[in-house]
C-alpha cells in the first residue's frame, strides 16, 4: 500500500468496497481528491508506529 502511494497512487481502496463507494471515489479522485478506504489510514499508522512496548519503554525512558 505504502509502495503504491509513493509510486504515485490517488489513493487505496480494499477489495470489499461497494460499489457505490468505489463511484464515489472514482468521482473524489476525478475532481482531484485521494481515495481511502475507511481501514487504510489506521493500517498505514499501524505499520509507522513501533510496537506498544517499544513505545512504552520509551515513554518510561528504557
Amino acid at each position: 500500500m505504502f509502495e503504491a502511494i509513493c509510486a504515485g497512487a490517488a489513493g487505496y481502496l480494499l477489495k470489499s468496497t461497494s460499489l457505490p463507494q468505489l463511484k464515489a471515489h472514482l468521482l473524489e479522485v476525478a475532481a482531484g481528491g485521494a481515495a481511502m478506504s475507511k481501514a487504510v489510514p489506521r493500517l498505514l499508522m499501524q505499520a509507522f508506529r513501533p510496537p506498544p512496548s517499544v513505545r512504552v519503554a520509551a515513554v518510561l525512558g528504557g
